[in-house]
């Protein structure tokens, strides 16, 4: 028996395997399918209106001197007084003298001038005399037309040049004297000086160099398309912003101008503004000051019965639509104006419509959405 048991021992496991499995396959439990839920995303819309939308076109800029110059010497003689005013940084106000030079040789060049213009003088109305009296008595004799000669005239002449001469060299040497007093032409501030007491100089040589305060100006370039968008550019108005030390500071200016010609670089054109009295300032409210870096926000027209709508949301001129259906739509649209965050619509939208805000990873035409 054990002998049959242990040939047929493979057999056996086998056929009871074979039960096992199809006990199991019978009695397995029936599978029904389950339909699956689409389950529609929750996004974010913005319903838009038609409104007058104000234009304000963005900028930046570096604060420049409204005017700015080289001092220097119309003389030649030694600088024998220097203001305090006179240095670097140091501010100033119209017509407060800033340097000095030597007089003395200016003002005996002017006693000379002076004595000069006295012998002219004298000399003109002597010669001033004999030509009239030449004159009256040649008139008495009645022998037709006198010489020149006869008459004095080249005398005379002669002594009316040189009283014009000495006159000149009057007003000459009292110039030159007056120069020897150097004034400040504007209100400004020192950026370089050259110069100091015992210092030689001549004609045409730089004493410093000063800028004005009384106003300051901003080169700000814009996009050539935005000039469409400014009124009379003289007109328009312009904030400036800058923040610094945790301090953040605005001023408000005018565009006074504009440049004639396109950066080739940047393709570009310029407008630039203008600050008044800069370094004026209220309580709280730090100074424009020359070589601040600024942010400029110039008010440009008014838009009426246009359409906004954040400009992060368009993709090759294509926004996505949510329609009364809840249903998703792409529309076209033809953008009138950028700025920093919207954009200003000519075409493609209506006041009411919904534009999705969400941006979700999977977005077709007619797609369910949820709305928050």
């Amino acid at each position: 028996m054990k002998h049959y048991f242990k040939k047929y021992k493979p057999l056996v496991i086998f056929i009871s395997s074979i039960i096992v499995v199809m006990l199991l396959i019978i009695s397995k439990p029936s599978v029904k399918p389950e339909k699956s839920q689409y389950i529609a995303p929750l996004v974010e819309i913005e319903r838009v209106s038609s409104e007058d939308i104000q234009v304000r076109i963005f900028s930046q800029g570096t604060v420049r001197p409204g005017k700015e110059i080289i001092l220097s010497s119309e003389i030649s003689g030694k600088i024998n007084w220097v203001s305090e005013k006179l240095q670097v940084g140091s501010r100033f106000n119209k017509d407060d003298i800033l340097l000095t030079f030597d007089k003395r040789d200016f003002e005996l060049a002017l006693i000379i001038a002076e004595s000069n213009l006295s012998q002219a003088i004298l000399n003109y109305e002597r010669e001033l005399a004999e030509y009239e009296l030449a004159k009256k008595e040649w008139e008495q004799i009645g022998q037709g037309e006198g010489s020149s000669l006869a008459l004095r005239e080249p005398q005379f002449n002669r002594a009316k040049t040189l009283l014009a001469s000495a006159e000149a060299g009057y007003e000459q040497a009292q110039r030159n004297l007056d120069r020897c007093t150097l004034t400040a032409p504007f209100n400004g501030i020192v950026r370089v000086k050259n110069v100091d007491i015992g210092t030689v100089a001549g004609p045409g040589i730089p004493l410093a160099s000063i800028y004005s305060i009384d106003y300051v100006q901003i080169e700000l370039p814009i996009n050539q398309n935005e000039f469409n968008f400014l009124d009379d550019y003289k007109k328009n108005k312009v904030i400036l912003s800058n923040e610094s030390d945790g301090l953040f500071n605005k001023w408000i200016g005018t565009i006074n101008r504009k440049s004639s010609e396109i950066d080739s670089r940047t393709r570009m054109q310029s407008v630039y503004a203008n600050v008044k009295s800069p370094y004026k300032t209220v309580k709280g409210q730090a100074p424009l000051k020359v070589g601040m870096y600024v942010d400029a926000e110039i008010i440009g027209k008014k838009i009426k019965n246009s359409i906004k709508i954040p400009r992060d949301i368009i993709n090759n001129s294509k926004v996505w639509v949510v329609n009364k259906k809840n249903e998703l739509e792409k529309r076209n649209i033809e953008v009138l104006f950028y700025d920093k965050e919207y954009a200003v619509l000519k075409d493609g939208l209506y006041s009411g419509d919904q534009v999705l805000l969400t941006k979700l990873s999977i977005m077709i035409e007619n797609m369910k959405v949820r709305l928050k």
